[in-house]
């Protein structure tokens, strides 16, 4: 499991401070990378560092631009994750992160 992020530098020291690190594989942010969401670089670096092929993927994100239709357009599977119900009409909706794993499970 992996973080990609359009967040600045300190990220994985927050996660490091929060006990958070070590539940991720891979943690890429974009002031790190200098590439960033909507870029398919982030997502291809990522997929590589996750030992993974972009269809074996699946990204997570809540911007509809930035995380669902950037990482289909680099390959991945995507889940738009709307917890405002803003996007009811979306493809690939979800509304809550439990959500995941039955997704996982098809």
């Amino acid at each position: 499991m992996g973080i990609v992020s359009n967040w600045d530098s300190h990220l994985p020291v927050l996660l490091e401070r929060l006990g958070l690190a070590s539940r991720f594989d891979a943690v890429l942010v974009s002031a790190i990378e200098e590439t960033g969401k909507p870029e398919p670089q982030i997502f291809q670096r990522a997929c590589r560092r996750l030992s993974v092929e972009p269809g074996e993927a699946l990204h997570v994100g809540d911007s509809p631009r930035e995380d669902y239709e950037a990482a289909r357009a680099a390959g991945l599977q995507a889940l738009l994750l709307d917890r405002s119900g803003r996007h009811v009409g979306a493809a690939d909706r979800i509304e809550t992160l439990a959500e995941v794993a039955a997704r996982l499970a098809l």
